[in-house]
């Protein structure tokens, strides 16, 4: 329970992807928090009202992504 927060690093810095943050279901990531335009540095703030399972996503929400996109991932809980 408490605050999350998950930040983007991303290579090649200009590269725009998907990213979520939510609940993981017996099945799947819920995606409780999503931005569909995340670009390099960009985070997202949520707030967990129960203890459980979560997940990050990191995805080519417009389908214009040509090559290769490394990233980093920074989750904070507190």
């Amino acid at each position: 329970v408490g605050e999350v927060s998950a930040s983007l690093t991303l290579t090649p810095a200009e590269a725009v992807v998907g990213l979520s943050l939510g609940p993981m279901s017996s099945q799947a990531c819920s995606a409780a928090i999503a931005r569909d335009n995340a670009t390099n540095a960009t985070s997202i703030l949520g707030t967990a009202s129960t203890p459980g399972n979560f997940c990050v996503r990191v995805y080519d929400a417009g389908g214009t992504l040509t090559g290769t996109v490394n990233y980093t991932i920074t989750l904070q809980h507190f």
